[in-house]
């Protein structure tokens, strides 16, 4: 059985002496109220100057230096008269009991205060240099007033000696009123506690600071250090207290931890935590003490014997034995966290089936700092007898840490009846190799836990798409559940980083129609974010991001070089399958079609059909399209609209046009299609796309714009026309003398019923061969009620006509000629042509 011992905290208490500085309450256990903390009186004592107004001696603090000791304290003028008064006419003297003198100077930044307006008062910060063998408790503070009456020139007002029971150290649970730059701030101290590895002890506080005056003020940079009964200073590491931001609004809080190692060579016992700040003092850099703490004794030192990386021990319990390893230990690193993920191996070697406890994991660093590791499996878990089970560990750890020394802590469960009184006991410690920082690589699948939940996620490829004067670059994902019950979708984000310094923004588009994800169930997901298309580099960094309102951090990297996924070729008569859940379609190019338009100009349309494949109605989204040419130049298309929604195995019909120049060859362009999205989403409706994802390219056919002689089977996809028995003759003549001419035919018009499209429009052109005369009418395929509509099925149509001249000149006519064009877009383009005879029914 391996036994491991508990390392506890003692009573913390806490001492303040500062120029420009504050003081920590100290807590037994390691956990107190700090924010909630009562402020502690630091005040030596005080003596009126006048009846009603004082100066008072507080806030004092010794720290050794190099043959001599550098003190530090307050002197506060409170002026409780009505009318002003001026510091300038009064003093401290600093001596010991042996009656020696120490000068006594006034900070940088208080050497023009003075004035003390009527009931107000007045910091001033102070510092002494005095000798190594003056204890605290030998001083005294003498108040005077400039007197040019008195002997020396001054009169003594009183003077003020160390209490006997005055410590420099606050009472534990307590707090204290800095008065920092700007404004006035309380310090105490949330938690605080003292780790030991075989090496080092590893203290470690959670320091609270909360600016309790009206004004924004400027925490100074402040310096943290262990002092050890033998005068000893080992520096500390803060966190949350970084350079660039030491601003603290009025009510706003800060917590700062402060961490390091101490050799375990050292006593333990009588430690204090000292904190300190350095000014400028005629050119040289002086430190100054500002509080001093109290430390516990280091009691019942945990045995952190820790197993090797790679081996394995054995947990034992009264009724079973288990054999516990990490069997995979893999590390990510981005620009803020390294992402480990963890297998965690335990095998059942008893004889009887095992539930297991919810054991508590925590990862280590060389410095002591720990961080909890989320254990994905390990609820209501049992193990048969010799059966092996993995648990899956996932934890996130500040790059700003050492890399190196990494541990794994195994810890017992937490009381269910007192889940907030857990068990610091390590039951056993596993050493984490020290590998290579791993980057998430095109296929790899890598785990990561977010909300509860644990997940994996793999980059599948990167596309590099054109859009207008810029390009979009999409990274596809994949993202998987670790457990077989379904799991919410967590809230993500991301970005991409380019040759590590260009930082493009990005969106997140779950492509799917789902909200939860399984081990059996994937989604697939797109990052996307828009550059420069002349923009080069080298390297791309792919960054995933879990989301919490504005707050982001960090979860997965994914590296790699400049190489993208081209587009998938789709070759002619072939399609493009999408298998995204929910919105499964087949696409392809049925035709291609133009339209002669202006001399150097023609409107050039590709028919795009959309098949669902869904068993369910979907939604045609809006569509993004460009023409490309052999020279790689883009040409942006527009695409119809089909509203209706599409039933199962439905198609939509799209049309896809742009107005091309007449030199391209037509037979090299292709045609890129992709789904229009808008802030993440796929766009639908009226919304215009502000971007576009699973573009595909797709090779065009061959138009044959050779027109049919006959007018049978007329292709409007998705509406077939059949035109027959023409006749053309005059059918009366007018009062006036001229005469009515009638044109009719016979037509039959079908549709698939399978297929929704935009509105199709016939012309008709019925003309003379010796050009005397031409008659057009547009017909809109599939409308009824109207007289340009030709409804589906079988009809006949007739045209009446008023004119003179073609009356009088029908006996010398012959033929005639009936053209039928399809328009788009105001364009025509010429489908079969036939000439007929006057007076006769044709066939």
């Amino acid at each position: 059985m391996i036994r491991r011992m508990r390392y506890r905290l003692t009573a913390f208490g806490l001492a303040l002496a500062l120029a420009a500085g504050s003081a920590l309450p100290a807590y037994a256990d390691g956990i107190t109220d700090g924010p909630a903390a009562e402020v502690a009186s630091t005040s030596i004592g005080a003596v009126y100057i006048t009846g009603k107004s004082y100066i008072e001696v507080k806030q004092a603090a010794m720290l050794e230096g190099d043959g001599n000791k550098t003190l530090a304290f307050t002197l506060t003028l409170h002026n409780n008269d009505d009318y002003e008064i001026q510091f300038i006419d009064y003093w401290v003297r600093l001596s010991n009991q042996a009656g020696t003198s120490f000068s006594v100077s006034l900070l940088p930044q208080d050497k023009d205060k003075n004035r003390v307006p009527a009931h107000s008062s007045l910091d001033l910060n102070m510092i002494a240099k005095v000798s190594e063998s003056t204890n605290f408790s030998d001083l005294s503070f003498r108040i005077v007033k400039w007197d040019f009456s008195a002997p020396n020139y001054e009169r003594t007002l009183g003077t003020l000696k160390v209490p006997a029971d005055y410590a420099m150290a606050a009472p534990a649970g307590s707090a204290r009123i800095v008065n920092a730059p700007g404004s006035a701030v309380k310090m105490s101290i949330r938690s605080a506690s003292v780790g030991k590895n075989s090496s080092y002890y590893l203290p470690k506080v959670q320091l609270f600071i909360e600016n309790v005056g009206s004004r924004t003020a400027e925490l100074p940079p402040y310096q943290f250090a262990i002092r050890t009964s033998e005068g000893l200073l080992y520096p500390l590491e803060a966190k949350g207290f970084e350079e660039k931001d030491r601003s603290l609004h009025p009510r706003f809080t800060r917590d700062v931890q402060l961490t390091g190692t101490i050799p375990a060579s050292v006593s333990p016992d009588g430690w204090e935590l000292v904190v300190t700040n350095q000014t400028d003092m005629n050119g040289s850099k002086l430190t100054l003490p500002v509080a001093m703490f109290v430390m516990p004794e280091a009691t019942d030192v945990a045995d952190d014997s820790a197993v090797p990386s790679g081996q394995s021990t054995v947990i034992e319990h009264e009724e079973w034995s288990l054999l516990t390893k990490v069997s995979r230990f893999i590390r990510m690193k981005s620009d803020a966290y390294y992402q480990a993920a963890m297998t965690f191996t335990i095998k059942n070697e008893s004889k009887s089936s095992v539930k297991l406890p919810e054991y508590r994991f925590l990862l280590q660093t060389a410095d002591g700092l720990t961080y909890p590791a989320k254990a994905e499996g390990l609820k209501d878990l049992s193990i048969d007898p010799l059966v092996s089970k993995d648990i899956s560990l996932t934890a996130s750890i500040p790059t700003s840490v050492s890399a190196e020394g990494w541990k794994l802590l195994l810890l017992p469960a937490a009381d269910p009846s007192q889940p907030d009184r857990t068990s610091d006991t390590r039951l056993a410690v596993y050493e984490l190799a020290d590998t290579k920082d791993e980057q998430g690589v095109i296929g790899v699948p890598y785990d990561f836990a977010v909300g509860g939940g644990s997940y994996q996620a793999t980059l599948e490829g990167i596309q590099r798409m054109p859009w207008d004067e810029q390009d979009i670059l999409a990274a596809n994902l994949t993202l998987s559940g670790k457990m077989p019950s379904s799991q919410p979708i967590p809230s993500l984000s991301g970005y991409f980083l380019l040759d590590n310094l260009v930082r493009i923004p990005a969106q997140l588009v779950v492509k799917d129609n789902a909200v939860t994800v399984s081990k059996s169930r994937d989604v697939q997901m797109l990052l996307y974010g828009k550059l420069p298309y002349s923009t080069g580099y080298a390297s791309i960094k792919v960054v995933l991001q879990e989301t919490n309102g504005e707050n982001k951090q960090d979860l997965l990297e994914f590296r790699t070089g400049s190489e993208t996924v081209g587009l998938p070729e789709i070759a002619v008569d072939s399609s493009h399958r999408v298998n995204n859940t929910g919105r499964k379609s087949q696409m392809s190019v049925r035709s291609v079609r133009s339209y002669p338009g202006i001399s150097d100009a023609e409107l050039f349309t590709v028919q795009f059909n959309v098949r669902n494949l869904e068993k369910r109605l979907v939604s045609i989204g809006n569509m993004v399209a460009y023409f490309k040419d052999d020279n790689d130049a883009l040409y942006p298309a527009e695409i119809s609209k089909v509203t209706k929604k599409i039933g199962p195995g439905s198609i939509a019909t799209l049309l896809v046009s742009a107005y091309l120049p007449s030199g391209i060859d037509r037979d090299q362009l292709k045609l890129i299609v992709g789904t229009g999205v808008k802030d993440g989403q796929p766009v639908t409706g009226d919304a215009a796309p502000d971007a576009y994802i699973d573009a595909v390219s797709f090779a065009l056919p061959k138009e044959n714009k050779e027109p049919k002689k006959d007018f049978a089977n007329l292709d409007f996809y998705p509406y077939t026309v059949s035109l027959s028995r023409f006749h053309a003759q005059p059918v009366s003549i007018t009062v006036g003398g001229g005469g009515i001419v009638s044109f009719g035919f016979d037509y039959e018009l079908s549709k698939n019923p399978l297929v929704e499209a935009s509105d199709r429009k016939l012309v008709l052109e019925f003309k003379d061969l010796a050009g005397s005369f031409v008659i057009s009418r547009t017909f809109e395929l599939g409308k009824s009620g109207a007289e340009g509509a030709l409804p589906v099925g079988k009809n006949r149509k007739v045209i009446t006509f008023n004119d003179d001249i073609l009356f009088h000149k029908l006996p010398y006519l012959n033929q005639y000629k009936v053209e039928i064009y399809e328009e788009f877009n105001g364009e025509k383009r010429l489908l079969a042509s036939k000439q007929f005879d006057w007076n006769v029914m044709s066939e």
